[in-house]
């Protein structure tokens, strides 16, 4: 499996992962470095691999299915706080 870390701008804190030329996710730094040297590009094995999708998962940049929904619950929870205004006259 070839594994390639890159950074998409020089300053930034997190990292892109791309494995078998396909983007699998983005890790912060300090959790790349106990594993890899920034930046990386080789060969490693398929428990390495497994590992760093799992980290991936455990991500919550990288769950964008469970992001949406709250997002969606936080509106509609604002929109019925609200109170009515009638700006009508009567």
């Amino acid at each position: 499996m070839f594994l390639k870390i890159t950074k998409k701008a020089e300053h930034d804190k997190n990292s892109l992962i791309i494995m078998d030329n396909e983007i699998r996710g983005i890790l912060p730094d300090r959790i790349l470095l106990t594993y890899f040297p920034l930046p990386f590009a080789g060969e490693i094995d398929g428990e390495q691999g497994k590992e760093l999708l799992s980290l991936i998962e455990k991500m919550p940049d990288n769950s964008y299915g469970n992001m949406y929904p709250l997002k969606n619950i936080a509106l509609f929870s604002a929109d019925n706080s609200l109170p009515e205004r009638n700006i009508l006259p009567n």
